[in-house]
Order: C-alpha cells, then sequence, then structure tokens
C-alpha cells in the first residue's frame, strides 16, 4: 500500500490536459467563453452534412420547394435554372457550425479520472486503476502519465488530488465535456458509427441534473475548427458490438480553452478509446466498462494514447507564461528548456519566485511550481519512441472516461447570433 499525499491545485484548476497535472500547478479559472445556437435534435439528423436534406438533383437545401427534380407538376422553366435555385435557396453556408445539426445520440462526461495514480497495488503489482493501451509493444498497457503523476503526489509540497479537482471542476460546471455518436443506430451491431467531442455549456443552470441524464447544454463554437462545421475531436469508424465499442486508434485533439485567453493544444496520438455503451436513462447515450473498482462500481470507458513530449513541455511553458507571470527566468526564457543538441529538457537554472506573494492562492501554487520543478523534471522521462531512434520522445497517458444521456440543443447561441 502506497500513501499520496495529495496535489497543490486551484479548486477550478484543469489538471486534465495533463500539462498543469506534472508540476502541481493549475489555472485559477478554466471554461470557454465560447458557445452557441439551436439544432434540430432529431436522431435521423446527419450529422457529417447537416446543411444537404434537399432533393437529390438539388445541391442546396433550405426553402426552395419548387419541383427542382422536374416532377411534381411545375414545369416552368426558370425553376430548372441555376440563377432560379441560387436565388430560391436560402440555405446555410454548410461551413458554418452554427448550423451543425446534432443528433439524439449525445451524452454528457460525468466522470474523467487520470488512470494508474491509486495507492492501491493490483495482483500484477500495478495500481488497481491502472490503463489503458500498450504504447511500447510489450504487450503491457503504459500510462507513463500517470506513473509520474502518482509520484509527484508523494511530494511534501502537494496537498491535493489531482483526480478529486477534476471531479470538482465537472461537478460545479467549469470543465463540461459532450460527446456525440453520430449514425448510431444499433448497440449490438454497427460499423458506421463517428463519436464526435465538444466542450459546452448548461443551458439550464441546473448542474444537478446532468449526473441523472437530463442535462440541457449547448456546444461552445470553439469545439469547431475554425470556419468549418467539422468537431475538433472525432473518431471516425468506430465499430459497436454487443454493447461494446472499440474507436481508433486516431488522433484525439486535445483542445480545452481556459480563462484569460489561454488555450492548451496538444494531439494524443495513437489514441484509443474503449468501453460499453448503453441507451441513456431519459435518452442519449451511456458510456462505461466492465473493468470493476474495488471500492464500488466500474472505472469507466478507457481513452488512452500518448503525448510528443515537445508538445507536452510546449504547452506547459505556454501555461506558466499565461498564468505565473510573477515568477522571472534570467534573459526572460521560458521555465522549461530544451537542449537542442542533447534532445532533452530541463529546469531553467534560475526561476525568480520573489515576485509571487504568498497570500494570493495563483501566485503561491507560482511559488510551489518554482520549488519542485527540478524535483518533479527529475522524475518525468518519456516510454514511447515514436521515430525508432532508440530514444523514447513522447508519453503514454491513459483515462477512465463514463458518460450519461444528455441533450445538445445546438451551437452556443450567444456566439451565433441567434
Amino acid at each position: 500500500m502506497r500513501v499520496r499525499s495529495g496535489w497543490a491545485f486551484g479548486r477550478r484548476g484543469v489538471v486534465v490536459v495533463g500539462v498543469a497535472v506534472l508540476m502541481g500547478l493549475a489555472s485559477g479559472g478554466c471554461g470557454d467563453d465560447g458557445g452557441g445556437g439551436g439544432g434540430d435534435t432529431s436522431v435521423t439528423a446527419d450529422t457529417l452534412a447537416p446543411a444537404d436534406t434537399g432533393a437529390t438533383t438539388d445541391t442546396e437545401t433550405g426553402a426552395d420547394t419548387l419541383a427542382d427534380t422536374g416532377t411534381g407538376g411545375d414545369t416552368a422553366v426558370a425553376d430548372t435554372t441555376a440563377t432560379d435555385t441560387l436565388v430560391a435557396d436560402t440555405a446555410k453556408d454548410p461551413n458554418d457550425p452554427c448550423g451543425y445539426q446534432f443528433s439524439e445520440n449525445t451524452s454528457y462526461m460525468l466522470h474523467l479520472a487520470l488512470a494508474s495514480v491509486a495507492a492501491q497495488d493490483g495482483a500484477d503489482g500495478k495500481p488497481v486503476d491502472h490503463c489503458c493501451f500498450d504504447q511500447t509493444g510489450d504487450q503491457v498497457a503504459d500510462n507513463k502519465l500517470g506513473e509520474i503523476v502518482a509520484l509527484i503526489q508523494d511530494l511534501p509540497q502537494i496537498t491535493n488530488t489531482v483526480n478529486a479537482v477534476i471531479a470538482s471542476n465537472i461537478a460545479d460546471g467549469t470543465f463540461t465535456v459532450l460527446f456525440e455518436m453520430a449514425h448510431l443506430d444499433s448497440f449490438t451491431a454497427d460499423n458506421d458509427v463517428t463519436i464526435y467531442g465538444f466542450y459546452g455549456t448548461d443551458t439550464d443552470a441546473d448542474t444537478a441534473n446532468n449526473a441523472a441524464g437530463t442535462g440541457s447544454f449547448s456546444a461552445n463554437l470553439s469545439s469547431f475548427a475554425a470556419g468549418t462545421a467539422t468537431p475538433r475531436i472525432a473518431f471516425p469508424d468506430v465499430i459497436v458490438t454487443n454493447g461494446n465499442f472499440f474507436a481508433g486508434p486516431d488522433v484525439f485533439h486535445l483542445d480545452i480553452p481556459l480563462a484569460g485567453g489561454l488555450e492548451l493544444v496538444a494531439d494524443i496520438q495513437n489514441a484509443r478509446l474503449e468501453g460499453t455503451v448503453a441507451a441513456g436513462p431519459a435518452g442519449g447515450v451511456a458510456v462505461d466498462g466492465p473493468t470493476v473498482n474495488p471500492d464500488g462500481g466500474t472505472f469507466g470507458a478507457k481513452l488512452g494514447g500518448y503525448i510528443a513530449q515537445d508538445d507536452l513541455f510546449g504547452a506547459f511553458n505556454s501555461f506558466v507564461a499565461n498564468r505565473c507571470g510573477c515568477l522571472s527566468v534570467a534573459g526572460g526564457g521560458p521555465v522549461l528548456v530544451k537542449n537542442e543538441a542533447a534532445e532533452s529538457w530541463g529546469c531553467a537554472s534560475s526561476i525568480d519566485k520573489s515576485g509571487c506573494s504568498q497570500n494570493d492562492t495563483a501566485e503561491n501554487q507560482c511559488r510551489t511550481l518554482a520549488d519542485v520543478c527540478g524535483i518533479a523534471l527529475a522524475l518525468v522521462a518519456p516510454d514511447v519512441d515514436t521515430d525508432n531512434s532508440g530514444k523514447p520522445d513522447a508519453f503514454s497517458l491513459g483515462f477512465w472516461v463514463k458518460t450519461t444521456g444528455a441533450t445538445i440543443v445546438g451551437v452556443d447561441p450567444a456566439t451565433c447570433g441567434n
């Protein structure tokens, strides 16, 4: 049995990104002010091409109800011309995310936990919550990021736990993640499903009903690739069989906007998502997994992959630059410095924390960062060799995920002008 002391995060820190997780620091607030507008919640809605619902010979949708196919009795010559079609057709731009139509196969993430951080070991010597997939080819599930966090949580400066912070952020609506299983027709057999992910906002201002599966949400506009109606998070070609689903491997685009204009972006490579799927308690879709949690219930579905070392540390430097202005480094450089010749990372030789007040919660966390940087980075070493160079250059990671049914009414109307 290992005893863990906790993690020194502010209550609203977004630790899930794995950047602040490394050093025991999180932002004073998170979330995305973006969002947007209503949508068609019909289960038959085509979420990949929501704008194309017209007749087969009309490539645009909207109010053109004339006989575009040349049948139905309207034989007016003008109706068959391109000019008449363009004038009469009032469809939204298919690249406009505000016109995105959500199906009824949607869900709300009620649980997200970094895996492999439990104090209790299982029979295999790994933490009982160890997860998720083999990223190194040794037939053993890898989660180096979880192992690193487990070690750092033993440091005396750390006062809370990573997963407790994540749970708090989810419960109070600070961190809201939504999913859609587009084109899901059967929980028994389906091989044409795409899982989309969105960051969102509770539209009924009632966080209590979210876990019950009756919550109503809007998706943030930032959940879509700029200038498109394409969700940033997507798992295509998902296979569903006998209540189980298998997604990936693919690239899982992690893009979490934080308060103050800060955005943490990382691509989880070779990402896979696996678990069980069923109807939500009041509609929508519920996701879980079969792995038993000795404390009761199950751990959830598995989400795992790896993040490039340069991406992770680069994102961390951006995080510190935006959140820890009270820290200073000689020459104005970053807190984490890469030795290009050796392809290795280290803490800046001198991190001045004198400008950080111990009486300010956020600044005091920055002081903790300066104190533990060297110790923490000594524990941080990548385990995945992505280029077969013989030198690992990425970190494996794994999370447990659970969702319940939900309604996504559309993209936030505040940003869509509705």
